[in-house]
């Protein structure tokens, strides 16, 4: 049975940075444990283990992309715990408050793109209409939604 920890020391800033207190963690193999371990419940995030279960502050979403590269056809985005993603019509793109890029990684979490990156990738964005964003990659319109759904 897992132990519950009530007060959250562990916290992941807006650009993905892992707290312990106020001591940024810089130990890639540590956040990648913790990457591994963290889970999405009612809207609260935890590390769970099979012995303990840490809640974790997570100030917007928990993974930042900080790197976008254009290789061959396609876009690659860098993540913040070192992995690399494409960027696919199925990241379901979004604009969400104060104009900051989004993609979804799997069924429970997303990544903000930090300053960097949003301006790496924005040469390749394209505006249809007043509303409607997308960057056309190998011939695939890949369409941004705009606001938090």
């Amino acid at each position: 049975m897992e132990a519950m920890v009530d007060n959250p020391q562990i916290r992941i800033n807006a650009d993905g940075v892992w707290y312990y207190g106020e001591t940024a963690l810089e130990r890639m193999t540590l956040v990648r444990l913790f990457y591994s371990v963290l889970k999405l419940e009612s809207d609260q995030y935890y590390l769970v283990t099979p012995v303990e279960k840490i809640p974790v502050v997570v100030e917007d979403v928990p993974y930042a992309v900080i790197g976008v590269e254009f290789v061959g056809s396609t876009i690659q985005c860098t993540l913040n715990d070192e992995t690399i993603i494409p960027f696919v019509g199925m990241c379901y793109p979004r604009i969400g408050i104060n104009n900051a890029l989004y993609i979804r990684l799997n069924s429970s979490f997303e990544a903000r793109f930090t300053r960097s990156a949003f301006a790496q990738i924005s040469n390749w964005i394209e505006q249809e209409n007043e509303s409607k964003y997308f960057i056309a990659i190998d011939g695939e319109k890949i369409y941004f939604t705009v606001g938090d759904e």
